[in-house]
């Protein structure tokens, strides 16, 4: 640094002893104002996010890996999309202006959704998937003759997005050789579980200490550990939507969720007050769980919202992974 060598200089310059306090004050004041001038330290740049990472490692990888990772971000942006327009049916504008403006958008929205669609149906048919990451970290797929921008219906809706990506994508794939190290777990997908058993009880996977799911044996025990992830997701969307609709002056009604749902395929749709409002959530797990096993999940969820307990209960787990329903 130039101001280590002046001191340096000085330290070896020859001079009156007299002096020697004083033309150290100096170059103290001097080092001193040449610090407050000089520029700020150059900030470490930030890791860029698991999603951005895991596109840039595929960008020119294994074509399987590369199909998975575009039909897992494909997926979520269908869930995301369809849940905001499904929202937006609620929303009562107030002028003529603003009606308009809700139509374009719902509009649009519909159009994103076609496109999601037909992106994912020529991957199905066969259509190579191309990854690439631009200059500003957007992440894009390139499906036959479709290109699609990972991008979020809402900005601040953009990071639970990514999450939800990555959480599905590294569900079928090994991610850990992606992620920086000491960030394994931000990539690894589903918070850690364990199976627990229970002397004559039947056997259960637990996903942390949020949602633990019974099962009637042990057979296909990944299969089922991967179901019960996947609902405790599920579950979490679930809650998250009805916190962001329910107020005090309009409460969850509980009942009504627990016995007027209707499921089209993975389309879950609930009255979740005695208003009317509905709610519509892809929930391609949890939709599997029939009446029974439905409205027992849904009483420990109210538990979990009224008194605080923990883990929700899914009693009848196999349901999850029920090919036939």
């Amino acid at each position: 640094m130039i101001e280590t060598n002046r001191n340096k200089r000085a330290a070896t310059m020859p001079m009156p002893s007299i002096t020697k306090p004083i033309y150290a004050l100096c170059a103290a004041i001097g080092t001193l104002l040449m610090l407050s001038r000089a520029p700020a330290a150059t900030l470490p740049v930030a890791s860029p996010p698991p999603l951005t990472r895991i596109a840039k490692s595929l960008a020119g990888g294994d074509e399987l890996q590369r199909f998975d990772f575009a039909d897992a971000l494909l997926e979520v942006l269908q869930e995301s999309y369809r849940e905001e327009l499904a929202a937006s049916t609620r929303e009562r504008a107030s002028t003529e202006d603003r009606r308009r403006k809700l139509a374009r958008w719902r509009g649009a929205t519909a159009d994103m959704l076609e496109r999601f669609a037909s992106a994912r149906l020529q991957l199905g048919e066969g259509a190579e998937a191309r990854v690439h990451v631009d200059s500003q970290g957007q992440v894009l797929l390139f499906i036959g003759d479709q290109a699609v921008a990972f991008s979020a219906p809402r900005p601040d809706v953009e990071h639970d997005l990514e999450q939800r990506a990555v959480t599905r994508y590294c569900a079928y794939s090994d991610c850990t050789a992606i992620a920086d190290s000491g960030d394994v777990a931000t990539v690894a997908g589903p918070p850690p579980g364990e199976w627990r058993l229970f002397g004559h009880r039947r056997p259960a996977y637990q996903v942390g200490e949020y949602l633990r799911c019974s099962f009637d044996d042990l057979v296909g025990r990944a299969a089922k550990q991967l179901a019960c992830e996947d609902a405790a997701d599920e579950t979490a969307r679930l809650i998250d939507a009805l916190r962001r609709t329910s107020s005090a002056s309009d409460p969850i009604d509980w009942q009504r969720i627990s016995t007027q749902r209707s499921v089209v395929s993975t389309d879950v749709t609930l009255r979740s007050s005695a208003d009317g409002r509905t709610l519509r959530l892809v929930l391609p797990r949890l939709a599997r769980l029939d009446r029974d096993a439905w409205q027992a999940f849904v009483g420990h969820v109210a538990a979990l919202f009224e008194q605080r307990r923990t883990p929700v209960l899914i009693e009848r787990g196999d349901q999850l992974i029920d090919r036939r329903r």
